[in-house]
């Protein structure tokens, strides 16, 4: 698939495609892969969440550019990343050659003040969260890209690396089927990060940050009412929260309750319960992985994606998960978003601010 040009991308990613493309397999060529393994050699077995990855490997296709390093991708775990996503412009794959030439290197965690990188022929690294907030620090000659993960930047970086497999496409196929009835049904979708602390999570409180909640029960809730009575459409939920998922489904939302069907859209769910976290574990079932992607489509193919927001000192800002940001990068600029705004705890609408 070649390079999406309709969009306003920086002239050295059309550079570095010749770049790989003639010295992907030359015997002068240097690597940089991103590796994710249950077993990493040379540190622990963390990766980041699937949104963080995108992320951080949009920042490593920056690198790779800029030290003339061939760009690799060693995503094995959970489940092979080919499976969901074949590569658009570069071979980003590991031949099996390859994987035996590098599967006994260290993996680094290379913090973006460690420069430079290692003199080594295949230099692999695995998630470290200050390149996903640091887009922008390497950038290659004539770029014009920025470090707004909603800018072009991140759509140009991602639709450059990846486009969905046949079986991807084929799963939100029979997902749009099996919620809406119909494939080609209109929606609008919301995703809502709550975190892996919060009531209602799937994971053992043991072996995830205790602190990591981003919405309680109570908020998401007056967001899903809010979205439900303004938008024209049916809502599709993407969730991160086992408790909240069902809830939606068993139709026990507090509007739902109330008997308010009439003035409200229906709020639907991908009726898949299972969660993935692996950020820290690598275990996850077959079914649970796919969902997580399936999800991610099912977000870039509404209508429009409602993104809720806060207002730090009186200012809008929005708050966005790196699940959220990678389907807008995956759906391009010119996708439809509509902000959920808070004053105090109650969400209004753009239409009503």
């Amino acid at each position: 698939m070649a390079h999406d040009t309709s969009l306003d991308c920086a002239a050295w990613l059309h550079s570095y495609q010749d770049f790989h493309r003639a010295d992907r397999h030359s015997r002068h060529a240097n690597y940089i892969v991103y590796t994710c393994r249950e077993n990493m050699p040379g540190t622990h077995n963390h990766c980041l969440g699937l949104g963080d990855r995108f992320r951080h490997i949009a920042f490593m296709l920056r690198l790779a550019a800029a030290t003339q390093r061939i760009l690799l991708i060693d995503w094995a775990s959970p489940l092979p990343l080919e499976r969901y996503f074949s590569p658009a412009s570069i071979d980003w794959r590991l031949t099996t050659q390859e994987f035996v030439k590098t599967r006994a290197e260290p993996v680094l965690r290379w913090g973006i003040t460690k420069k430079p990188l290692p003199s080594t022929r295949y230099v692999r690294i695995v998630g470290n969260m200050q390149w996903s907030s640091m887009l922008a620090s390497y950038e290659p000659s004539n770029s014009t890209m920025n470090s707004n993960f909603l800018a072009p930047s991140f759509s140009c970086l991602w639709r450059f690396m990846f486009t969905p497999s046949a079986f991807l496409e084929a799963q939100i196929r029979e997902q749009r089927r099996l919620i809406f009835g119909v494939e080609h049904a209109p929606y609008n979708a919301i995703h809502l990060r709550m975190g892996d602390g919060a009531p209602g999570s799937a994971f053992d409180l043991r072996t995830v940050p205790k602190s990591d909640v981003r919405l309680d029960r109570r908020e998401a809730e007056k967001v899903l009412g809010c979205v439900a009575n303004y938008s024209s459409l049916p809502v599709f939920l993407a969730t991160d929260n086992a408790h909240l998922k069902t809830t939606v489904m068993g139709g026990m939302l507090p509007f739902q309750r109330r008997g308010e069907q009439q003035t409200h859209r229906p709020v639907l769910v991908h009726n898949f319960t299972g969660m993935v976290n692996p950020v820290f574990k690598h275990n996850f079932s077959t079914a649970a992985v796919d969902s997580s992607f399936i999800d991610l489509g099912l977000i870039v193919q509404a209508t429009c994606l409602f993104v809720h927001t806060i207002a730090p000192g009186g200012g809008w800002s929005i708050r966005l998960s790196s699940f959220t940001t990678t389907a807008i990068a995956w759906a391009g600029e010119q996708k439809c978003l509509k902000k959920v705004c808070w004053r105090g705890h109650r969400p209004i609408m753009p239409d009503k601010l």
